[in-house]
């Protein structure tokens, strides 16, 4: 290894301006091009992997390693890297030391900029990483206040994006091998306001490359409160650890989550409680005083990746990148400003102020320019809440058992079953009777009951007649569980939807039936849409053939079986059109241009 000291000069291209405890700080010695205005770089001794190293030596060595496998076994060396332009490669010909005397190019590797590597990082070999201007949170957030949400949305789509395509450049290593579970451990531990920093060339976050010291004397690390739970019941860590790590990033800069204790006795009793399973994440975010201003639908998502639980979250970045991108279209993000600078999005009122990101005067331009909801999706969205619809904007949701992005054109839904009344009030417009026993046939006691015993075809027809259609079971499955994969419209863990006691059951419990629509308003999905698990099974559009029969899909669960199973947004059963049951009644949407 290199005996650096302060004003050494490194292959006739850098000079050392301070000393780390595994590293130095380096400065160029001449003026860098305009295509590459790093003011410094940071040199990395990546020593071999042992006991004490830091999480970004640990995470540099795996990569390098990971690197440098993929290349003997024939694979393209540009696989690690994205299209960017980098610098001439730097082998013994240029007098860098290392072992073997090998150094590949600078590579753009996601979360850590271009790194060079300088002989087998597996065996003390170095890395050399670009340092591009940055902001530590901490600092950004004493100067701005707490990050609007929809400031925060791009940020952290792009951290999970890059999460995703960093464990995707070093996927040599099997998720379950010890190699695949440093890795995640060392990402996860970087996860945290204390090593994630905002750049401020294109307004993205990445991880820092100086970790901050302790708090104080035998103080726990920043990063404690930031790791997922079952790293301290020793269990195997996945991707939703590193899901767990960029919510709770998220709610922190929103102001969501508390700062850690400054006094170390304080502060390590709050790590125990956290370590013990004392606190629940979910309900400290919740309970929170800025929880209530983040939307909806993004405190929804965030809610179901702080789940205590690896099972209850989403088990990959890449996953959670599409659910963050699947919200870009909603109006409170489509009405923000961002500098056209460094793309990040400014305050409500950014005239005349400086961009917190890159420094610059706010040029603003509207956000909608990069993500355009279209003008109808905005401006009919008060139209539709006065019919009784909700509009589900368009893009990706995960959709099914397996949690399959799929993309949905937007479409309004009718936040409630359609109800005795309603049908009602067609057959009187159409002047026919209702037949006996079939849909509006019941008592004016129940009007507000969702309307039962009519067959698919009778569905249909009274959603055509209202300019409407039946939804599609994804359309329905959407609507349910919004864009986060949840299990039910109310989140992950199920919540029995009881119907009211009734008058007529045997050795006095309630006779089965449906219930008034809309009484159990804390039942509603991300978008608002009412009983959506429990009432009533609902007819959709889609239709399966089973040799020469054809069978319509019904969502939902009923009153007859308001199960977990049956009441998971993902459920799906099939009924013979012309079926007129008591348990299925049905509600409608029509498309939005």
């Amino acid at each position: 290894m290199l005996d650096l000291f302060p004003g050494d000069r490194l292959w006739n291209r850098y000079r050392v301006e301070g000393v780390a405890a595994n590293g130095a700080w380096l400065t160029r010695l001449h003026e860098p091009t305009e295509a590459d205005k790093s003011p410094r770089n940071f040199l990395l001794l990546a020593l071999e992997r042992q006991a004490g190293l830091t999480p970004l030596a640990e995470l540099l060595s795996l990569a390098g390693t990971a690197i440098q496998l993929k290349t003997s076994h024939g694979q393209e060396e540009q696989a690690a890297a994205p299209p960017r332009p980098s610098p001439q490669p730097m082998g013994r010909r240029q007098g860098l030391p290392g072992a073997g005397g090998h150094a590949s190019a600078f590579r753009g590797l996601p979360l850590l900029g271009h790194v060079a590597w300088v002989g087998d990082p597996a065996r003390g070999g170095m890395a050399l990483v670009e340092v591009p201007p940055s902001t530590a949170l901490p600092e950004l957030l004493a100067a701005t206040g707490a990050l609007a949400p929809a400031a925060v949305l791009p940020l952290l789509a792009g951290l999970a994006a890059a999460g995703e395509a960093f464990l995707q450049a070093v996927q040599v290593y099997p998720s379950d091998s010890p190699s695949g579970q440093s890795l995640l451990r060392s990402l996860a531990r970087l996860l945290n306001p204390g090593a994630v920093v905002l750049f401020a060339d294109e307004a993205r976050l990445g991880i820092r490359l100086s970790l901050p010291e302790p708090l104080g004397p035998l103080a726990p690390p920043r990063w404690a409160e930031f790791l997922a739970p079952e790293f301290y019941r020793g269990e195997s860590a996945s991707q939703s650890a590193c899901v767990f790590s960029v919510a709770r990033l998220g709610a922190f800069l929103m102001g969501a989550v508390e700062p850690c204790p400054t006094l170390p006795e304080t502060a390590w009793a709050a790590l125990a409680e956290w370590a013990s399973g004392k606190r629940d994440p979910v309900r400290e975010f919740l309970g929170h005083s800025g929880a209530p201003g983040i939307p909806p639908e993004l405190r929804a998502l965030l809610v179901s990746c702080l789940a205590r639980t690896p099972a209850s979250r989403l088990d990959a970045l890449g996953k959670l990148h599409v659910a963050l991108q699947a919200l870009a279209g909603s109006p409170w993000i489509a009405a923000a400003a961002r500098c056209q600078g460094c793309g990040f999005v400014l305050p409500a009122d950014p005239a005349g102020a400086a961009c917190p990101c890159c420094g610059r005067p706010s040029l603003v331009t509207p956000h909608s320019s990069l993500v355009t909801p279209g003008p109808s999706l905005v401006t009919s969205h008060s139209s539709l809440a006065t019919q009784g619809m909700a509009l589900v904007a368009a893009g990706v949701f995960l959709s099914g058992e397996q949690k399959t992005p799929r993309m949905l054109r937007a479409f309004a839904i009718d936040t409630l079953p359609v109800t005795e009344g309603d049908y009602k009030r067609f057959l009187s417009g159409l002047r026919r009777p209702p037949r006996s026993g079939g849909p509006g046939s019941r008592g004016p006691e129940y009007d507000t009951h969702p309307v039962t015993r009519l067959t698919w075809y009778e569905a249909n027809e009274y959603a055509e007649s209202c300019g409407k259609r039946l939804p599609t079971v994804h359309e329905w499955e959407k609507a349910a569980r919004g864009v986060d994969g949840r299990k039910f419209p109310v989140g992950n863990n199920y919540r029995a939807n009881a119907p009211p006691p009734r008058a007529g059951g045997k050795k006095g419990r309630p006779a089965p039936g449906t219930r008034p629509v809309g009484n159990c308003p804390t039942g509603a999905s991300p978008y608002g849409v009412l009983d959506m698990a429990g009432n009533v099974l609902e007819w959709t559009s889609t239709a399966r053939r089973a040799g020469q029969r054809l069978f319509r899909a019904v969502k939902g669960s009923c009153y007859l079986d308001g199960s977990p199973e049956l009441s998971r947004c993902a459920s799906v059963q099939y009924l013979a059109p012309e079926s007129t049951e008591p348990y299925v009644g049905f509600r409608c949407v029509k498309d939005v241009e």
